[in-house]
């Protein structure tokens, strides 16, 4: 299953972090449902970050990988 990681950004849409270290940023939620549809057909989950979740997150290794 491939997972991306996603959170909301006031004024720019939802950044979302694949597994793969890749980021992008979609205007829509219903942009990365699309691009996650067209990549992964239906093997795959959306997991939000938050601030609760996103020191867990960064201890787990989930960014270690990510490109800018």
């Amino acid at each position: 299953m491939n997972i991306v990681y996603y959170d909301f950004e006031i004024g720019y849409g939802v950044n979302a972090t694949f597994q793969t270290g890749e980021c992008y940023y979609f205007a829509t939620m219903e942009e990365l449902k699309c691009e996650c549809l067209s990549r992964f057909g239906t093997s795959y989950d959306l997991y939000e970050i938050t601030s609760d979740n996103y020191q867990f997150l960064c201890d787990k290794g989930v960014f270690d990988n990510v490109s800018f």
